[in-house]
């Protein structure tokens, strides 16, 4: 018998093997440390976070003070985990053949992380989900910050949009995607300096992002981190024409275009700089968003007239057309293209 027992244990060992292999495969890592700094770890073990670290499924991300962990995932998406932040990454499979296998989902447990999504994100954005202990954050293609903090969860967009909802009948903690219930609200890129905050188990609200006692946490981009996206048109052109010279019109400079759309009013608010012949000019426009999307200017605080319009599925492009004659006869027209 004694002979035959180390063959025994050999045999039990290729079988647990192959028995156990898929369990093996689960634990494969996700994701991996491209930058870490000051207190970094995984929560459990001893050692330091450091480029390189892989990170799994299961495992939560823990800073300290001045601690900072970057990680690159395996669909390209980057996280962000910054001081004094807990983020769990609960479930991460990418299917580069099948979006529909896709699945991603995080717990903020507290502090404060941006995301910017990748591929399994964008090609299947039901099957997205960040959490926090308050909220539900599902996602149409995006670039954010989040915030948990004590009673609050907070949220800023750089591109495309966020949906957030508190817990409840209809938005269940271990559920994908975004929520839809009566409670659940949107923010978009398009809202630039806005925060959506949501206290307790009330829907969430947007302000200024100014309005807060420190903001500093929610900052779209910090050292080290991808630049935020810049609001700026996609494409602008502009012409002007002098008066009583005869000549048609001729290019001119657009710098400084700025729109800002608050879709729970249903205001938008526009300006841009128009430069042509030595002469330039601030052009502003501020009025409602009819039901159709489209710009209606309020003409006691526009200083140009403007015709133009939201669209996309996620009315995440705008488009419109501006003109303004002054008082010395020079006329300015132009047009601007936005997207999200």
């Amino acid at each position: 018998m004694r002979q035959w027992l180390p063959q025994t244990r050999i045999a039990s060992s290729l079988l647990a093997a192959i028995l156990f292999a898929p369990l093996l495969a689960v634990a494969a890592p996700v994701g991996e440390v491209i930058f870490a700094a000051g207190d970094a770890r995984i929560d459990g073990l001893g050692s330091k976070l450091v480029k390189g670290a892989a990170i799994e499924v299961g495992q939560t991300v823990v800073t300290g003070a001045g601690g900072h962990v970057h990680v690159r995932f395996v669909d390209d998406a980057f996280v962000a985990v910054r001081p004094n932040s807990q983020l769990t990454v609960d479930d991460y499979a990418f299917d580069a053949t099948n979006a529909a296998n896709n699945r991603v989902r995080f717990t903020l447990v507290s502090g404060v992380s941006r995301l910017i999504t990748g591929k399994a994100g964008q090609g299947n954005a039901r099957a997205f989900r960040l959490n926090t202990p308050l909220a539900a954050i599902g996602i149409r293609g995006t670039d954010f910050v989040v915030q948990a903090e004590g009673n609050a969860t907070r949220v800023t967009v750089q591109r495309g949009a966020v949906v957030m909802s508190p817990f409840g009948a209809g938005c269940e903690a271990l559920a994908s995607g975004p929520c839809t219930g009566a409670a659940a609200r949107q923010l978009t890129a398009a809202l630039a300096d806005t925060v959506m905050e949501m206290r307790g188990v009330r829907a969430p609200v947007l302000a200024p992002i100014g309005t807060l006692r420190n903001a500093a946490p929610i900052v779209p981009a910090m050292p080290d981190e991808p630049a935020a996206p810049r609001r700026s048109p996609t494409d602008a052109v502009g012409y002007g024409r002098l008066p009583n010279t005869g000549v048609t019109y001729s290019p001119a400079a657009i710098a400084n275009a700025s729109l800002t759309v608050n879709f729970n009013r249903s205001t938008y608010a526009t300006a841009l700089d128009w430069s042509y012949a030595e002469q330039t000019h601030r052009l502003t426009s501020r009025g409602d968003i009819t039901d159709t999307g489209r710009f209606s200017a309020n003409r006691g605080q526009s200083t140009m007239s403007l015709s133009g319009a939201l669209s996309g599925a996620n009315a995440d492009q705008a488009a419109y057309i501006f003109t303004r004659k002054f008082d010395d006869g020079t006329s300015a027209v132009g047009a601007l293209r936005w997207s999200r």
